[in-house]
């Protein structure tokens, strides 16, 4: 918990302040997870500070929220791009992502349990930068970051806002942006989805109930899981081939031609 009040503090996460009275004060809450190895032992503690987004007010403590994200069909073809020219393929992690967004709106959050400054138990924290838990904080990073990559020489994909591309002489980068995996939930089925697109209608239909699931929905999960587990050896094979593009048609009723 000291290491993460630490690292807030170092970003310069809030203000402390007068409660200004006639703004909406919301809570904050301390969040444990034990990380642990491969081998399952316990690999570290850690503590998160979020903030109780559910009691901020639309229109005055955030206004949008949508974050885009890359589509699984554009991380399917970057798979197989990738396969065919025999690239790497390497997973980024940007620690305490969220906390780099910086905020538009005013919000006032009540001091980390635990951590009330003595000399002023009644000031509030004024946010400068986003929090985990806060509804507008997924947009906020991405803003952040994709704001920050033109000045590396990346440029975005008009078909896909969330790809971009970096060309240096005869050197390509592409990146892929899934905003931060941390707040992806049934995430594990989700990223399953890339690879295995017959679970996909399943998948979706009970992602529309995360906000409010009741045991219905944790039953069709399991019975996801269950599917999954009968069938490991599913799956798309990306594999180096030969640099074909084929189309497909239906105009004569449902025969298909091929391209």
């Amino acid at each position: 918990m000291k290491e993460e009040i630490d690292a807030l503090h170092m970003q310069g996460t809030w203000l402390l302040v007068p409660n200004p009275g006639d703004k909406n004060i919301i809570g904050s809450k301390w969040v444990y997870k034990i990380k642990r190895n491969p081998d399952g032992t316990v690999g570290r503690y850690k503590a998160r500070l979020v903030a109780q987004g559910f009691s901020q007010e639309p229109g005055f403590d955030f206004g949008e929220t949508f974050s885009p994200v890359v589509r699984h069909t554009t991380v399917r073809l970057v798979l197989s791009i990738a396969a065919m020219n025999q690239w790497k393929l390497r997973q980024l992690d940007v620690k305490n992502a969220f906390l780099h967004g910086d905020l538009e709106e005013e919000v006032f959050m009540k001091q980390p349990p635990g951590f009330e400054d003595s000399n002023h138990p009644q000031f509030v924290c004024k946010l400068k930068k986003s929090l985990y838990g806060l509804k507008q904080a997924p947009r906020a990073w991405n803003a952040k970051f994709t704001g920050y990559l033109p000045t590396l020489g990346f440029k975005s994909s008009h078909s896909d806002p969330s790809l971009f591309v970096q060309h240096t002489g005869n050197d390509i980068i592409i990146l892929l942006l899934y905003v931060d995996d941390i707040i992806i939930t049934v995430g594990a089925l989700q990223y399953l989805t890339f690879t295995r697109p017959d679970l996909a209608y399943a998948v979706n239909h009970v992602c529309q109930y995360m906000h409010n699931p009741t045991e219905v929905h944790y039953f069709l999960v399991k019975r996801i899981l269950r599917y999954v587990q009968g069938t490991l050896e599913y799956g798309i094979s990306f594999t180096k081939g030969p640099w074909r593009l084929n189309a497909y048609g239906d105009a004569d009723g449902g025969g298909g031609y091929q391209y």
